[in-house]
């Protein structure tokens, strides 16, 4: 009677741990049954992903764009770059002042031109790129299909791609944001594929192509993409450095339990001993396979870059004459501005990058400089100043200093107004000697560097106090970007009518971009009835202030799920929930996207600490400027969801095999009594 009760207490305990175990496999089925939802067939769900799509396009279309015509430094060479005889003028001044993918957006343009499609179908399907990355990522991460829609639709129709600034106003911007959550949701999902080994090599390189692509072309298309470089390098260490921990692991498991068996080989070997040695003595290469597949994975999108770099610059030295990307923060212009922040000089602060003293060493420092003194003296009565008034002023840089990254602007100007700028090429190898020179003069002495700290060289130094005056920036930064604040919903930017203005460039300047993007309306906003406008801005508010609900509510979910992930970890609970492999991987994961975006932040309020100078914290400027942490927030909501969810799934899990373990344990009684 008692081994009869222990047999069926062991048979219901085993049925309840077997329960627990096979939630991963069966999670579809099992969520179902707790959450009484019953799975959806795939049919539906793609009838409904299709049809949010096609919601999608036509929202797009309905609220439409607008270009902003008197932007001469902005929108305006956007337009210029995708004009066929961008490259015929080698003179040109405004050529190469912006990175090269503002040359390869342009491109882009011309070829939806060619296509007959329009600017907001073209965002509208970046969304849904973005949108089905993150499917495909909670859908790993999770295996819950109805988790991994409301996640897509999330993605899909998020507001910012709304707000006239940003989403609508026809700039790089607009294309920014899914473009960053295709290539940081790819670089996630590799990395949970390989750490929870069910990364396949074809499809785990497929992935890696199409992020490639993507990564290729944000990175050019705004001067900030180091970031994006910086996590595809973070997750290629950690998944080569995993696989091969994985590979040895195997390794050595599989010697320990040949070792183990090795007692029994003066018995006879039977075929299926024959084959259990076989697949031991292939489990080797196999191994390899995986680790070169990791390899190559991570390998294609510095290949890409590499490539891209070496392609772009030939281009411009064939056209221009310089081997750069750039002109303004790039080639031996750029390196200089970069001197001009490492000179220590007194005046530098988180307003002033580059002192009027730092720029009179440097003139000093440099005979080829000193050979120019016109140069010098348009760069002191630059038209760029601004007293905190924003008054006009006659003031020189040392009564009214540049601020932040302006001198970039300025050098520009004083180049062209001094007739120093005759080409490109020429104004490298002008900076080129300049730069060995000032080189030469911190070498022995002459110049000292300065000692703030730089995240960049590109940037200016601060500082420790100033840092930390960062702090309430970056707080305030991700109270815009959470609750949406800042941001000016709509199809244009109030009531916008550049290019209906009395400005006869202007119009001209509309007019080219109506044509070019084939988009009438762009020269003459009439064209587009006031009816229409309004519902289209009122579309946009409400998905504002559903979306400021939504976001509240996952930031709740991500603080439950950072703290109770740190009080889990520590306890290590096995029970309701407990702690997984995948749940631990999938935290991780969650922590460094949390990383990534805090990083990426700080940089961002760094440089737009001198925009705060006169006026105070302003959330349009910082919200325009931070755009990755927006994508960085719509993946790491996602991934709190996930954490979340399988908690709740653990807990449920946890109480089901409690309750076959009592049910065994009064099994297990009533059999003794009786």
């Amino acid at each position: 009677m008692e081994d009869a009760a222990d047999a069926a207490a062991g048979d219901a305990s085993k049925t309840g741990a077997a329960y627990a175990d096979s939630v991963p496999a069966s999670r579809d089925d099992a969520a179902s049954r707790r959450t009484g939802l019953r799975a959806p067939r795939p049919g539906v769900l793609c009838a409904i992903m299709a049809v949010a799509i096609v919601l999608r396009i036509a929202a797009a279309r309905f609220v439409g764009v607008w270009f902003w015509a008197l932007q001469h430094w902005d929108d305006t060479v956007l337009l210029r770059y995708s004009l066929p005889g961008y490259y015929s003028n080698p003179s040109d001044d405004g050529a190469l002042m912006k990175v090269t993918g503002y040359s390869q957006h342009s491109q882009l343009l011309r070829i939806v031109r060619i296509l007959h499609l329009n600017y907001p179908t073209v965002l509208a399907l970046l969304w849904v790129a973005a949108a089905l990355v993150v499917f495909f990522l909670v859908r790993a991460v999770s295996r819950r299909p109805w988790l991994s829609v409301a996640a897509f639709l999330y993605t899909l129709f998020y507001p910012v791609a709304f707000e006239a600034n940003i989403g609508t106003r026809m700039y790089r911007n607009s294309i920014l944001i899914p473009c960053y959550v295709f290539v940081i949701g790819l670089v996630l999902l590799m990395t949970f594929r390989v750490l929870s080994r069910t990364a396949r090599p074809w499809p785990l390189l497929g992935q890696s192509v199409l992020m490639t692509v993507a990564l290729v072309y944000t990175y050019w298309v705004k001067e900030d993409g180091l970031w994006m470089v910086a996590c595809v390098a973070a997750a290629a260490a950690v998944c080569i450095v995993a696989q091969v921990v994985i590979c040895v692991r195997d390794r050595r498991r599989e010697a320990g339990e040949r070792n183990h068996d090795a007692p029994a080989a003066s018995l006879q070997a039977s075929p299926s001993d024959a084959a259990s040695s076989d697949a031991a003595a292939s489990s080797a290469p196999a191994a390899w396979r995986r680790i070169v597949a990791v390899v190559i994975a991570f390998a294609i999108p510095f290949a890409g870059l590499a490539a891209s770099s070496v392609a772009y610059k030939s281009v411009n030295r064939k056209y221009f004459g310089a081997y750069v990307g750039n002109m303004r923060l790039g080639g031996e212009t750029g390196r200089f501005v970069e001197y001009l922040y490492a000179i220590d000089a007194p005046g530098r602060s988180s307003y002033v990058w580059a002192p009027a003293d730092a720029i009179r060493q440097a003139f000093d420092a440099s005979p080829t400089l000193q050979s120019h003194p016109e140069l010098y003296q348009a760069i002191v009565h630059t038209p760029w100043i601004v007293k905190p008034d924003h008054s006009n002023i006659t003031d020189t840089i040392f009564e009214t200093p540049i601020p932040g990254d302006s001198i970039t602007w300025v050098l520009h100007s004083a180049l062209v107004e001094t007739g120093l700028w005759t080409s490109q090429e020429a104004v490298n190898d002008l900076f080129a000697q300049v730069n060995c020179e000032i080189q030469a003069a911190f070498d022995n002495g002459t110049l000292r560097k300065s000692r703030t700290i730089q995240p960049l060289a590109s940037v200016g130094g601060y500082t420790r106090r100033e840092i930390a005056g960062l702090v309430p920036y970056i707080a305030e930064g991700y109270a815009g970007v959470t609750f949406l604040a800042g941001y000016t919903p709509g199809a244009k930017y109030g009531d916008y009518l550049d290019n209906a203005a009395t400005n006869g460039q202007t119009k001209q300047i509309g007019a080219t971009a109506a044509e070019a993007f084939g988009l009438p309306y762009l020269a003459d906003y009439t064209l587009r009835s006031p009816t229409r406008y309004a519902l289209a801005n009122t579309f946009a508010i409400l998905l504002f202030w559903a979306y400021r609900i939504l976001n509240t509510l996952l930031l709740i979910a991500l603080a439950i799920v950072l703290i109770g992930g740190i009080v889990r970890l520590v306890r290590r609970r096995r029970a309701a929930p407990p702690v997984t492999a995948r749940s631990v991987m999938t935290y991780l994961l969650l922590v460094a996207a949390v990383g990534v975006s805090l990083v990426y932040s700080t940089v961002i309020q760094w440089y737009n600490a001198f925009l705060y100078h006169n006026d105070g914290f302003s959330m349009t400027w910082s919200n325009y400027y931070d755009l990755g942490a927006v994508a960085m927030q719509i993946l790491v909501f996602a991934l709190a969801a996930c954490i979340l969810a399988s908690w709740r799934e653990g807990r449920a899990a946890a109480s089901s095999s409690s309750a076959a373990n009592e049910t065994a344990n009064g099994a297990h009684g009533e059999v003794r009594q009786s």
